[in-house]
């Protein structure tokens, strides 16, 4: 992501991520659900109570999560994959958008 422009700040875990969402100005979250302390279905109920604007993008295999078919509204689910990184970047400049840049193009 780095290499197209966006400035990236890692976590490791679960807690390090709902730690730096509360003190930062972030502009979207990308979360892999490998993270050492949580599942991506507590973080990211987690950040809706606490952030509810922020746009949430999830990177995982999504047939993990096919038992929760409530949770796919709840943010932008970007499958891994061979071509996944491309992906991620359409999803962040999509989410990133003005909003009347959006309307334009939706």
């Amino acid at each position: 992501m780095t290499d197209a422009g966006y400035r990236v700040h890692l976590a490791v875990s679960g807690t390090q991520v709902l730690s730096y969402a509360a003190h930062h100005s972030i502009d979207i979250l990308i979360a892999d659900p490998d993270l050492s302390d949580s599942d991506s279905l507590s973080l990211l109920k987690e950040l809706r109570d606490h952030l509810p604007h922020l746009p949430v993008i999830i990177h995982t295999f999504i047939s993990d999560y096919a038992d929760y078919p409530d949770i796919f509204n709840k943010a932008v689910w970007v499958e891994k994959g061979e071509s996944s990184v491309d992906r991620l970047k359409e999803s962040v400049a999509k989410l990133l958008l003005p909003a009347d840049i959006k309307k334009e193009t939706a």
